[in-house]
């Protein structure tokens, strides 16, 4: 494992507690090098990441080791599971991280992404916490009434509108 040279620059910085501006000397170090990123797969059981920590923190989240050779309504029942114990995000990430994996085959990645998929449609959008179905529909309600708010602006009364009507008539047709 090689050693890369980091070499930092000397900066101003000013201290929170004095208010006074203090000198940061330039330092240089070495630090491991990182190699190339997604080689293997983080807390492996060797190689150059063995010692770093695990991205999956729960064991058994999914509900252990063949999460992806189980049935899709076991599969399901173990996702809404762990959503109600960990919550959405955290399921979502911990299959994430195994759609990163770079040792997972196609079939099991095809899994893994129709679970992702139906993970976000069942409990919420990208990046939500909630169901995004209230979210849209509330949405929805609100752009109606703004539409009709609008469209009422430039709406006639009903003798108004026949007597438009009794004009256009008129004019066209000559009756």
């Amino acid at each position: 494992m090689s050693k890369i040279l980091i070499k930092r620059k000397g900066y101003w910085r000013k201290d929170p507690k004095t208010g006074r501006r203090k000198w940061v000397k330039p330092r240089s170090f070495y630090q491991k090098d990182p190699g190339k990123p997604g080689r293997r797969a983080r807390g492996a059981k060797a190689g150059p990441y063995k010692d770093d920590p695990k991205w999956i923190k729960r064991k058994g989240k999914l509900g252990g080791p063949g999460y992806t050779k189980r049935s899709r309504d076991t599969r399901r029942r173990l996702l809404g599971r762990s959503v109600k114990k960990w919550g959405y995000r955290s399921t979502l990430g911990s299959i994430m991280v195994l759609l990163r994996s770079t040792e997972i085959s196609g079939r099991d990645r095809n899994t893994l992404d129709a679970d992702k998929d139906w993970l976000k449609e069942r409990y919420g959008g990208p990046g939500s916490f909630g169901k995004p179905k209230k979210r849209a529909a509330r949405r929805d309600a609100t752009k109606r009434k703004a539409a009709n708010r609008r469209s009422s602006k430039h709406k006639l009364s009903s003798s108004d509108q026949r007597k438009a009507m009794n004009a256009y008539i008129r004019k066209n047709f000559g009756v």
